[in-house]
């Protein structure tokens, strides 16, 4: 059973750029065809959510030290403005 879904909420995307080994690429391209997940950006994303919620060490620095929403749109905001 794979631990990823092709599933995954819509919500406000913004585009960057990552470059991975050659080899990586194309195991992660497997296992999104065997897992039933349309795009490796979707697997990119829902392995990020996987990692940031069940990082134990993560989840103590952020629960004392939130990413303020008004940064993270300011932020999004100047990528939009720069492409």
């Amino acid at each position: 059973m794979p631990l990823l879904t092709g599933t995954t909420k819509k919500s406000k995307k913004i585009s960057c750029n990552v470059f991975v080994d050659k080899l990586l690429f194309e195991e992660v391209s497997a296992y999104c065809r065997w897992a039933g997940i349309s795009r490796p950006s979707e697997f990119i994303v829902q392995a990020i959510h996987y990692v940031l919620k069940n990082d134990k060490d993560w989840r103590k620095v952020y629960a004392h030290q939130p990413i303020q929403q008004d940064a993270v749109l300011s932020h999004e905001e100047g990528l939009r403005s720069r492409g």
